[in-house]
């Protein structure tokens, strides 16, 4: 990870399916599950980044965030 290698361990858009699932069932029964949420949009942010097939993008994603957030400080 800190040399930015993201080889492709696991498909990060089948992590996505399974939270867009979740948030499904959460929200027919009226819940919220901020980090489900949270994770969701870290996968969806990491796919356009490097594409559906590793979950080590998520890496670059919560960079990418971080940087954002340093900037509108």
């Amino acid at each position: 990870m800190l040399a930015r290698d993201f080889q492709p361990q696991s498909h990060i858009s089948q992590t996505l399916k399974d939270a867009e699932l979740i948030l499904k069932e959460a929200q027919r029964q009226n819940l919220h599950l901020p980090m489900t949420l949270t994770q969701a949009g870290l996968s969806r942010t990491a796919i356009a980044l490097k594409g559906p097939n590793s979950d080590s993008a998520v890496i670059e994603a919560i960079r990418q965030r971080a940087a954002s957030s340093e900037i509108s400080r």
